[in-house]
C-alpha cells in the first residue's frame, strides 16, 4: 500500500546502515499498489547517524514502475554524517537520494554535511549531497547548504574520496 499524506516535522531522526543499495535513515519505497508514496513532508528535522554506526544515505527514495514516488518535501533539515560504515565493498554515499521512479519533489532549505574536520571513509567512492536518478521531471531543489562540518555550511568538510555538491543523471 501506498503512504500518503504524512508529516515528520521536528523530529530527530536516527538510523544506520553498512551495506546495500537502498540502505538508508529515511526510506520511501516501492509501493506494491495504490499511487506510491506521495505528498509527504518532511520539514526541520536532524537526520543523522545512530551513535558510530553511519546510514550509506540519509534519505532514500525509490519507486516502482507505473507507481511513482512524487510530490513530496524535505525542507529545512539537517542532514548529517551519511558515509559508509565498512563491511563488504566501499559504496558511493548520498545525503538525500532519489533513485529511479519519482517526479516533482521540492528539496529546499536543507544543510548537508559531515561533522568533525576529517572524514574517515575510504578513498575512491563519491560522497553527495543531493543525487537525483532523473527518470521524472519538475524537481524544485533551491537554498540548500551542501559541505562544511555544522550547518549553513560552517566549519569545514574534509572527505578522503571526491565531493560532489548535486548531480543530476
Amino acid at each position: 500500500e501506498s503512504a500518503t499524506n504524512n508529516t515528520v516535522k521536528y523530529s530527530n531522526v536516527y538510523g544506520a546502515s553498512t551495506v546495500g543499495n537502498n540502505a538508508a535513515t529515511i526510506q520511501f519505497s516501492e509501493s506494491l499498489s495504490g499511487t506510491g508514496v506521495d505528498n509527504n513532508l518532511v520539514d526541520n528535522c536532524n537526520i543523522g547517524p545512530s551513535g558510530t554506526n553511519y546510514p550509506l544515505y540519509a534519505f532514500y527514495s525509490v519507486g516502482r514502475l507505473n507507481i511513482i514516488n512524487d510530490h513530496n518535501t524535505i525542507s529545512n533539515c539537517n542532514i548529517y554524517d551519511f558515509r559508509f560504515s565498512g563491511g563488504g565493498t566501499a559504496q558511493d554515499h548520498r545525503g538525500i537520494y532519489l533513485a529511479g521512479t519519482n517526479s516533482d519533489w521540492t528539496i529546499e532549505g536543507n544543510s548537508l554535511y559531515q561533522t568533525g574536520t576529517g572524514y574517515p571513509g575510504p578513498g575512491g567512492v563519491t560522497v553527495t549531497g543531493i543525487y537525483v536518478n532523473n527518470t521524472g521531471g519538475n524537481y524544485q531543489i533551491r537554498n540548500n547548504y551542501i559541505g562544511g562540518n555544522g550547518p549553513g555550511c560552517s566549519g569545514i568538510w574534509t572527505i578522503n574520496g571526491t565531493a560532489v555538491d548535486y548531480k543530476f543523471t
